[in-house]
């Protein structure tokens, strides 16, 4: 993961522990989480979270994070702001 695009994933983990419940069936709280980020893509860094119990490979869920790039505005990227539900 590129440093400044670093994702803090014990808040981002505690984040969906109190939110994530109600919109990801079957989260679990007990999941483990990994935070991935796609190599390709210019402007919004985009990452693969999985989670997921570690001992079991047929229980885990994969969801697709964009953000807006840290502290510039490139004029190419793409408003992620759009896709907030």
């Amino acid at each position: 993961m590129r440093r400044e695009h670093a994702i803090d994933e014990g808040a981002l983990k505690r984040y969906l522990d109190e939110h994530a419940a109600a919109d990801l069936p079957g989260y679990q709280l007990d999941w483990q989480l990994s935070v991935r980020q796609f190599n390709a893509g210019q402007s919004n860094p985009t990452y693969l979270l999985t989670l997921g119990s570690i001992d079991d490979d047929s229980s885990k869920l994969c969801v697709v994070l964009r953000k807006r790039p840290p502290r510039v505005n490139v004029a190419s990227a793409h408003n992620v702001r759009l896709h907030d539900t």
